[in-house]
């Protein structure tokens, strides 16, 4: 097992964050072991990485509404 380089207080923020989410939205916890899942969340990091130099940044902003999902589809 190779050692985590995420400091433990983001894990744990991180794992807190994946409960509540788990929670609200009435998910199951093996929804993180997805590769959909992992791929969309790894989608996520590289675009704040990539807008890091923007003061504050909404995540509903990254986020396209469903209904232009279904329909580009």
């Amino acid at each position: 097992m190779k050692p985590s380089i995420l400091p433990e207080k983001l894990k744990k923020e991180i794992t807190n964050a994946y409960v509540d989410f788990i929670a609200l939205d009435s998910r199951p916890f093996e929804i993180a072991c997805g590769i959909g899942f992992k791929q969309f969340l790894q989608a996520v990091y590289n675009a704040g990485k990539s807008s890091s130099n923007t003061q504050s940044i909404e995540i509903s902003d990254f986020l396209p509404h469903p209904t232009t999902v279904s329909i580009s589809l």
